[in-house]
């Protein structure tokens, strides 16, 4: 991955930097994006779609509701941190 601006990302999110790169090198080939050439309207796109999976696997978890289709690709737990 050698976008200046991925790099920059992972930097700031102050997390272990292999942990972030996986985890946003997955997200991108999942939505088709190239890590090389993804430019920030696309890169806040997968991370706001992220975001609402997170929100809604939370609610899903809340409410008692269990993930049938679980696709192998995807970790059964997401990397979340709240300040």
């Amino acid at each position: 991955m050698a976008n200046e601006l991925l790099k920059k990302v992972i930097d700031l999110t102050q997390l272990p930097t292999d942990q972030v790169t996986e985890e946003l090198e997955r997200l991108l080939e999942k939505e088709g994006v190239d890590a090389d050439h993804v430019s920030l309207w696309e890169l806040r796109q997968v991370l706001a779609k992220y975001i609402e999976d997170v929100f809604k696997d939370y609610e899903d978890i809340l409410s008692g509701k269990k993930k049938d289709d679980v696709d192998d690709d995807e970790p059964q737990f997401r990397l979340v941190t709240v300040n």
